[in-house]
């Protein structure tokens, strides 16, 4: 009966390790976001994985990652990108995030 006390007691300690060390991962990207970016607001949002017109192309790689494809059209007076995420089928993505001269200009979930 003893092993029970011990193993309840080995797999508390391991999930508090885990725990403390989530957070203490998430304070580090915290303040790694906040000496990049210098917006508490921006930081806040990119976080929780937020997205704002007018946010950077690094800010959407910080909240979501790189894309899993990236379409690029080069116009005489501006550079349009289309970044997609969440891929379905072939040629199905969950996220398409328009992003216009390397500004987040709109978006579209389906």
């Amino acid at each position: 009966m003893v092993w029970v006390y011990w193993t309840v007691g080995i797999l508390a300690a391991a999930g508090a390790l885990l725990l403390g060390l989530d957070a203490y991962t998430r304070w580090m990207r915290r303040k790694i976001l906040m000496a990049k970016y210098g917006d508490a607001e921006a930081v806040a949002k990119i976080m929780r994985h937020v997205i704002w017109q007018g946010m950077t192309a690094d800010q959407v790689t910080d909240a979501l990652g790189e894309p899993e494809l990236k379409e690029q059209k080069v116009m005489k007076t501006k550079t349009v990108e289309t970044w997609k995420y969440g891929q379905k089928t072939r040629t199905r993505f969950k996220w398409r995030i328009t992003i216009e001269d390397g500004l987040v200009t709109g978006w579209e979930e389906k």
